[in-house]
């Protein structure tokens, strides 16, 4: 049987409530905290989770993940 490499592609996005027209698209840190919530399904977990906009400089928090 022949075998092939799958792979895995993911990709969280919020609207910057500071822009309000800019989508950014979440990359984790080195501590990969949104893709431990994700994967384990403990989305709640990024409730709070703070985001800085490369577009306007603001923090802001994450209010819950929708799928």
């Amino acid at each position: 049987m022949k075998q092939a490499i799958a792979l895995l592609s993911w990709s969280l996005w919020v609207d910057c409530p500071e822009c309000d027209d800019e989508t950014i698209c979440l990359c984790d840190g080195s501590d990969n905290t949104i893709a431990k919530a994700i994967f384990n399904n403990n989305w709640d977990n990024l409730k709070g989770h703070e985001v800085e906009c490369p577009y306007c400089g603001k923090t802001f928090a994450i209010e819950k993940v929708e799928y």
